[in-house]
């Protein structure tokens, strides 16, 4: 998810809709044979480091654990090498965690340097795409919106001019009612 809503295809209502659950379950999490292995997507356990390379060039590594909802089925058969520690309490930090360590780091850095990252202003990739119909779509909204309040402006001003004896005369009758209301 985009960090700010303006950088986002969803509406302001969607985007704090979906801040408010980043805030409270957003994170990559581990399943192994449908069970969450922890503390594998607890904010406090930054096992790929998002934050960290974030923190050195948040255009360029555009994951942010707390900007996320994801997670990762393995299966004891499927992954017979991982293991885990005493109490379920995560991996233990074997060749082939670290091996999926690296993997999991290589594919998500992959993806923001060739889709999400933040470019120079001639260079193109998807997300600069995306911004860019996002814009477009914001100012075609902008526009509109211009369009239909000059329309209401005119429409108002032309009932305005249609019934100005009307209003007159309405005038007129509030200016008595009021004399007689006095007296």
């Amino acid at each position: 998810m985009e960090g700010v809503s303006k950088a986002s295809m969803l509406s302001e209502e969607q985007y704090d809709l979906i801040t408010s659950k980043t805030e409270k379950y957003g994170g990559l999490y581990i399943y192994r044979d449908r069970f969450r292995v922890l503390p594998y997507g607890r904010t406090d356990y930054d096992f790929l480091r998002f934050e960290e390379r974030r923190s050195k060039k948040a255009g360029y590594y555009f994951f942010s654990h707390r900007n996320m909802f994801g997670y990762i089925a393995i299966t004891r058969n499927g992954n017979p090498s991982l293991k885990d520690k005493a109490g379920r309490e995560g991996m233990i930090e074997n060749k082939a965690y670290k091996e999926l360590k690296e993997d999991l780091i290589a594919l998500f850095v992959d993806i923001a340097k060739n889709f999400l990252k933040s470019t120079e202003h001639d260079e193109v990739n998807a997300r600069s795409e995306q911004l860019d119909a996002i814009r477009q779509r914001h100012n075609a909204i902008l526009e509109a919106e211009k369009k239909r309040n000059r329309q209401t402006k005119a429409n108002f001003n032309k009932q305005l001019k249609a019934n100005q004896e009307e209003i007159i005369f309405i005038e007129q009758e509030i200016i008595s009612l009021k004399a007689e209301l006095e007296n």
